[in-house]
């Protein structure tokens, strides 16, 4: 028998294949802008206390 364990918290991805040109850009920009890498829902510090998903190590950090 092998053993699976589910992702709790699955990767933040869309489908170049169906989406149009401007749309990838859009999402693009979007996931490395300063508003999403200072998002403390999604990017927490160890001593924030935030619940966010991804522990940030340093700040350059973004998708």
């Amino acid at each position: 028998m092998i053993q699976s364990t589910p992702v709790l918290n699955g990767p933040f991805a869309y489908n170049g294949d169906t989406l149009s040109p401007e749309d990838v850009k859009a999402i693009q920009e979007l996931f490395t802008s300063d508003e999403v890498a200072n998002d403390s829902l999604i990017f927490y510090t160890e001593d924030s206390g935030e619940p966010g998903l991804l522990e940030r190590s340093n700040f350059s950090c973004q998708f």
